[in-house]
């Protein structure tokens, strides 16, 4: 009884032919109806969400119930950046200095790692450069 109610509502205040008045029409009127049904879980859907347990060290925002849905094991906080990233999940997220600590240890990250691309090309270098020099004094 309320159903029909709330159409004749929406049907007092919707102009004839204007926008939405299909979805307002009599359920037989509308040609979706055919194809509606009721939403039902995927047959092969788990009735119950597991939630992951992170295997490493994953950081919180402070003031944060639960923590996140989905967690990733695979790039653990660590070293230089590891540690800025801890300070800055140590302050609550809606302060400008929690997002300056997040975005400092992303370079800082990026830096070391290219450093560490450059030391590998150098050593590598250097160990050729000595192997030619053996070889010549042979």
């Amino acid at each position: 009884m309320a159903t029909t109610d709330r159409n004749d509502v929406l049907r007092r205040h919707l102009p004839p032919g204007g926008p939405g008045r299909i979805d307002d029409a009599e359920p037989s009127a509308r040609p979706g109806v055919p194809m509606e049904h009721v939403p039902a879980p995927f047959p092969t859907a788990p009735e119950r969400v597991v939630v992951q347990r992170p295997r490493v060290e994953v950081l919180q925002i402070p003031g944060r119930k639960k923590p996140v849905w989905v967690v990733s094991n695979a790039q653990p906080p660590r070293g230089l950046a590891g540690r800025l990233r801890r300070r800055a999940f140590a302050i609550p997220e809606h302060h400008a200095e929690h997002w300056m600590l997040l975005l400092a240890a992303d370079r800082l990250e990026v830096r070391l790692t290219q450093a560490k691309r450059w030391l590998g090309f150098a050593a590598g270098a250097l160990a050729l450069l000595g192997l030619l020099r053996a070889i010549e004094d042979r």
